[in-house]
């Protein structure tokens, strides 16, 4: 006899098939959280890939790959993708139509901010967008989140990338180090605060930071101990340098030779020396062949002797020194000084191009609301606004030998001066007008939100 088989039941169906739902919706999380996961993980490779490879393409171009004003021919492009191909081991698929070029991976707006400082941007995409690549958006933190990909919530960054052949500089003692090595090429990777005690705990060399002295300056003022070789500041900030010290020449740096030092900002810093003939400043004490971009500082420099040159940012500009796009609010002073609230002392056929200072100086002898005095040194596009005292004052400038100045200005009543060495002096109302500035770059370099603000720099908004 055959065994009869036996059917489900619609109520047996029903159950089973509640079972199996069940085990679906319990299983639907996990399987979507792997899922989720992977295209996570493939969206942070993809990006670091973009990241890599866009840093080296500046390494090489000095310039991050970007839409241009003449557009990408496909050799063009074909060439880029070929040499991140060469330097990183990656192929990158580009599309171009003649017009444009970019990177083409998919659903990447998702997981990225556009920049908030103009610094990490990697890459643009046709539109003219950028990316921000150090913070993830809402949506993609909430998708790690999901994952379980990191620790309380916090998203995962996006770390940046030392440059080959660069140093980075991470903390105080870092900076210090420096010293070790006068011609290397050094980029600094986080803002540094000398008042934050967790660094000063990290500092090995302690002597870099003495009670009542303050921060010892890299770079000594003769023929082998000069820095001489290139800090970036790559937008970053140092905050609360102090130093008040018997030595001559005085600053972050003390002395400089043919270096560069470029993209920096200094806040309440404080610098002093008691040394007679000395020359300080925020950044450098004293510039010898050195090319300077991109700075701004606030704070003091305080001269306490006799012939000394005291500037928010250099103390003696020398030697066919270039200063360019560079800004100081630090207010200078000093007895029987050269004092200014940008440079003390520019001298020996230096040059300060497209700068402005907006500190207030005083020196019982040469006080200038941009330079304290100029011989045989060069001013061009920059201008003054801060008050300014002193017998000898000037309002640009209080003393120019064998120097020239050209399209340069300062404010005749916040500056409380009606004469200067060197410079045109301009209203208030005069100076927040663009037609006042002749000359002046205002698509590249400056800009101004006319009868409401003096010209700033445009990088100072990045």
């Amino acid at each position: 006899m055959k065994k009869q088989n036996k059917a489900f039941t619609i109520i047996e169906l029903i159950v089973v098939m509640a079972i199996i739902g069940v085990l679906v919706l319990l299983a639907m999380p996990k399987f979507m959280g792997y899922t989720q996961r992977a295209h996570l993980t493939e969206i942070k490779s993809n990006i670091k890939q973009i990241e890599n490879a866009s840093e080296r393409y500046y390494m090489t171009n000095q310039d991050w790959p970007r839409l241009s004003d003449t557009p990408y021919t496909s050799a063009q492009v074909e060439t880029f993708a070929q040499e991140i191909k060469d330097k990183t081991g990656q192929i990158v698929p580009l599309e171009t139509d003649g017009k444009y070029y970019e990177i083409s991976y998919d659903n990447l707006q998702e997981y990225v901010q556009k920049p908030k400082d103009g610094i990490h941007y990697i890459l643009q995409n046709p539109v003219g967008e950028v990316f921000y690549l150090d913070k993830l958006t809402q949506l993609g933190e909430n998708a790690l989140e999901q994952t379980e990909t990191v620790v309380n919530n916090e998203p995962l960054p996006i770390q940046a990338v030392v440059p080959a052949g660069w140093i980075g500089i991470y903390t105080l003692d870092d900076l210090n180090n420096m010293r070790n090595n006068l011609i290397g090429k050094y980029i600094l990777m986080n803002n540094l605060d000398f008042k934050d005690d967790n660094d000063y705990a990290n500092i090995s060399n302690k002597t870099i930071w003495e009670t009542g002295l303050g921060w010892n300056s890299v770079g000594i003022y003769n023929t082998t101990s000069k820095f001489e070789g290139i800090f970036d500041g790559n937008g970053l900030k140092i905050d609360n340098l102090y130093i008040k010290r018997p030595n001559r020449y005085l600053g972050l740096f003390g002395s400089t030779g043919t270096a560069t030092i470029k993209n920096l900002t200094m806040t309440n810093a404080y610098v002093s020396s008691t040394d007679i003939d000395s020359s300080d400043g925020i950044l450098i004490g004293y510039a010898l062949g050195t090319t300077i971009s991109n700075i701004k500082t606030t704070g003091q420099v305080v001269g306490t002797s006799d012939r000394q040159s005291e500037g928010g940012i250099v103390g003696n500009l020398s030697k066919t020194s270039v200063m360019n796009q560079c800004v100081s609010g630090a207010n200078v002073s000093g007895p029987n000084n050269l004092a200014g609230s940008l440079v003390g002392y520019l001298s020996d056929y230096s040059t300060i191009n497209n700068s402005y200072a907006y500190g207030n100086v005083t020196s019982t002898t040469n006080a200038g609301g941009l330079v304290g005095a100029i011989n045989r040194g060069y001013v061009n596009y920059s201008y003054s606004i801060g008050n300014t005292t002193g017998a000898g004052k000037g309002g640009l400038s209080s003393y120019t030998f064998m120097g020239s100045t050209a399209s340069s200005y300062w404010d005749k009543e916040l500056s409380g001066i009606l004469t200067s060495a060197s410079g045109t002096g301009k209203t208030t109302v005069q100076m927040k007008q663009r037609s006042t500035y002749s000359g002046w770059d205002f698509t590249n370099i400056w800009v101004i939100d006319e009868s409401k603000d003096y010209p700033r720099l445009i990088w100072e908004s990045k």
